[in-house]
């Protein structure tokens, strides 16, 4: 045990603060030192520099945003949209008047989203609301990360990390219309609940971070994660607790510390016996809703490989100092017995939520993809917790033990050389999935070196320059080391802004942006507009479709000729009858398809007057009245292409 009046590991010793501050108060006028800079800056309260850091970070993620003219990242991006517009125009969750498994996407993000849809006059402005909203919202995770932080470390370094917070590669994604924009916040925000109630096992705060918890599930299905997340983190600071004050770590002093939390253990009962009911009355699968068919390709088999590559590519998208210093304070923490209870607690949730967020998305990696890649969005949540980790081995003045201190070096500089490179920088989207903008500036490097040996040296030299910072850096050099880390961060949130700006223009394929709602200021948002997909994926002209659905609210829904238009988006199939198009399936199946007015490539040959045209994608538009039919070049060319 420690000896009385000694400072616990971890805690910043505020005596000598307190008393150099009560001696220059009480000094002389004359003699009290003037104040620099560092002096006034310390002396502006924390909240209103975190409110500059928000406001910053909304600022520029919104300039950022205004760059990019139309979505590209569908289904997700759809159905987001869908969602919120139906239920800003009837409180329902529907997509072309279907019900939707909302449950799985996340009813908190349409319904926070929906008030833009409701209250605009058009849907392009609607959609430059809600990239407004979500810069806001998402730089707002800044101030749990703060409050998290300082718990660890003092004022300045957890502001440090609540800028961290708002540079990960992820930040990206307030471009988009996806939840992740809400569900960033929402993790941290349960991250400090969970904190709370760790620090005191109180009913009031244990249902407090329950509440939190549903929170999450609601924002983000895949965030049921942080059920496990939970309960584990209670089950290590019961141990790590009982361990500080009992070498022999008996089972028994566990256990009582675990029933402190006898509020969380019986609603998580209770929550099981309905799942378990929910379960008998359908497959269990099925409780998953549009997840069932990725649950059924999962292989555990492969998870383990999956698993190593997620942990890899995070180290490689925080720049090897985070990492490495999370794992000199893992040791730190599991090795001293006089660690603070505040670190304990830390570690305690920090393995937690790592671990738990690294099986899931290794599970989802093993799913059969023609393009196989890493699962960043599903884990840069926890990226904010080793910069947490980074600030409190600063605070304690980048302790180096023997030999943990070169070992987690080692470790964090090859773990990214395990990483399939040709097989993850295969060109999608930003070079890389959108999934994982943290390899973007890999995915464009690739085009100069390749992915083979000279990818992977470049690699290891990154990984090595930044682990020498790592093991040679003084404590009053600190500064150094912060800089590394926010080179890194800025890099690559730069390669990834310019990738998706070019990619979003050439899939929005509108260069004027007076154009995108052109079908809503032709006919007005009342009108009844069906769009035919083609099947022709060349010039983009999937997304130009898409687009022309997404932000015109005549455009009520999609039909296809042979195949869907996206996996994920319930287009309408539809069969050749002579040269009129009946319907494939469903209640109308084998009859005409009637419609006011088709939206469709002219190449489909319809036998209708074309009163519109887009000459930015040129989608033409038809005032069909009636049955659709195809001209005699358009029966036969469906024909050919059919053989």
């Amino acid at each position: 045990m420690a000896t009385r009046g000694a400072r616990l590991i971890g805690e910043p010793n505020l005596g000598v603060v307190e008393r150099v501050r009560s001696e220059t108060a009480t000094a002389p006028r004359g003699l009290r030192p003037r104040h620099g800079l560092r002096e006034l800056v310390a002396e502006v309260p924390a909240a209103v520099w975190l409110g500059v850091v928000v406001a910053a970070s909304a600022c520029l993620r919104y300039a950022l945003a205004l760059n990019d003219p139309a979505p590209w990242i569908f289904p997700d991006e759809w159905i987001y949209s869908e969602l919120a517009r139906s239920f800003a125009s009837s409180g329902h969750f529907e997509v072309w008047s279907s019900d939707w498994p909302v449950r799985t996407f996340g009813p908190l993000y349409p319904t926070l989203i929906s008030p833009a849809y409701a209250l605009s006059e058009s849907l392009p402005q609607a959609y430059e609301i809600v990239k407004a909203f979500n810069a806001l919202v998402m730089s707002l995770a800044a101030v749990p990360a703060y409050l998290l932080a300082r718990r660890l470390a003092g004022r300045r370094l957890s502001l440090f990390v609540a800028v961290l917070v708002v540079l990960v590669p992820s930040m990206v994604y307030t471009t988009k219309v996806m939840t992740e924009n809400v569900a960033y916040p929402i993790f941290l925000f349960a991250a400090l609940a969970i904190m709370r109630a760790l620090e005191k096992a109180s009913s009031g705060r244990q249902v407090a971070a329950l509440g939190m918890l549903v929170t999450a599930f609601l924002t983000r299905g895949e965030m049921l994660v942080m059920v496990p997340v939970y309960f584990s983190a209670i089950f290590l600071a019961a141990t790590l607790d009982t361990r500080a004050e009992d070498e022999r770590l008996r089972p028994s002093r566990v256990i009582g510390r675990l029933s402190a939390y006898k509020t969380s253990w019986a609603i998580a009962s209770a929550g099981l016996v309905l799942f378990v009911a929910a379960a008998l009355l359908r497959s269990p699968s099925g409780l998953f809703g549009a997840h069932e068919r990725l649950i059924g390709q999962i292989r555990l088999t492969a998870a383990p490989r999956w698993f190593l590559y997620h942990v890899a590519e995070l180290d490689l998208a925080l720049g090897i100092i985070p990492f490495a210093a999370f794992l000199v304070v893992t040791v730190l923490v599991f090795t001293e017995r006089a660690s603070s209870r505040s670190a304990r607690l830390y570690i305690a949730f920090s393995l937690a939520a790592f671990f738990w967020f690294m099986t899931l998305a290794a599970l989802y990696g093993t799913q059969p993809r023609a393009h196989p890649h890493v699962f960043e969005r599903y884990v840069f949540y926890v990226m904010p917790l080793f910069f947490m980790a980074l600030a409190f081995w600063m605070q304690r003045g980048l302790p180096r033990p023997r030999p943990w201190a070169g070992a987690a070096a080692l470790v964090a500089v090859l773990l990214p050389a395990l990483l399939p490179y040709g097989m993850l920088l295969n060109g999608r989207e930003w070079g890389v999935s959108s999934s994982t903008p943290g390899l973007v500036i890999w995915g464009l490097l690739r085009h100069e070196i390749g992915t083979g040996v000279l990818m992977i040296t470049a690699v290891l030299v990154f990984g090595s320059l930044f682990a020498g910072l790592f093991l040679i850096v003084r404590p009053e050099g600190k500064h150094r080391l912060m800089l590394a880390v926010v080179l890194n961060l800025c890099a690559i949130s730069f390669s990834v802004a310019l990738a998706n700006v070019v990619i979003s223009r050439v899939a929005g394929v509108f260069q004027n942006q007076a154009q995108l709602g052109w079908i809503d200021e032709f006919l007005g948002p009342d009108a009844r507009v069906a769009a035919l997909w083609s099947g022709e994926r060349i010039k983009n002209k999937e997304y130009a479709l898409l687009e022309d659905q997404f932000f015109n609210k005549s455009v009520r829904v999609v039909f296809d000729l042979r195949e869907p238009i996206k996996d994920g988006i319930p287009s309408r199939p539809l069969n050749l009858r002579g040269r009129t198009l009946v319907y494939r399936s469903g209640p109308a199946a084998g009859r005409p398809m009637v419609v006011d007015y088709l939206l469709a490539d002219p190449s489909v040959g319809v036998a209708a007057s074309a009163i519109a045209t887009n000459p930015d994608n040129h989608l033409v538009l038809y005032r069909v009245g009636g049955r659709v039919r195809l001209t005699a070049i358009g029966v036969r060319r469906f024909h050919s292409d059919g053989e």
